[in-house]
């Protein structure tokens, strides 16, 4: 019993994971667009004209795997390549009018879910100021874990 109450908040931490993306994914199915999609288009909408290689770190994944991503969202025409005046052979990456309405979809779809989950837990909004004061402290914490892997 001990050791169950030690791993409590693990469990939480990816059952909550668990159970919010198995909601979000739908919403996001009626949106037309995947998890991996909607992440790389709000971080794109922040990091405009960025290179590949750049979104693929700031997203935490691989060039390779961010190249199919990038291509499945140039083919909703949501992100379209340009080219890099400073290196021919690279390309920048700016969303487009559909990329910005997909991205304010995506956003208002979050907020909405938010504020669904706070009123079914029913939180007021003390307990979620407190709530997101304590998530942006594990959030840190793990974040420190997550660059001391990345320094070995």
């Amino acid at each position: 019993m001990k050791l169950a109450k030690k791993r409590e908040i693990t469990f939480l931490l990816q059952d909550m994971s668990f159970l919010f993306y198995k909601v979000f994914n739908k919403r996001l199915d009626e949106i037309g667009v995947t998890r991996s999609e909607s992440r790389t288009l709000v971080m794109l909408s922040g990091n405009q004209g960025v290179k590949q290689a750049e979104l693929a770190d700031r997203l935490d994944l691989t060039p390779i795997t961010v190249g199919p991503l990038i291509d499945r969202l140039e083919n909703l025409e949501a992100v379209e390549r340009r080219a890099d005046p400073t290196d021919r052979r690279s390309k920048l990456l700016f969303l487009t009018a559909i990329g910005d309405q997909l991205v304010d979809q995506v956003c208002t779809a979050e907020i909405a879910l938010s504020a669904e989950i706070n009123s079914l837990a029913g939180l007021g909004s003390d307990e979620v100021k407190n709530y997101i004061d304590y998530s942006s402290s594990i959030h840190g914490a793990l974040r420190s874990l997550v660059n001391q892997l990345d320094e070995r």
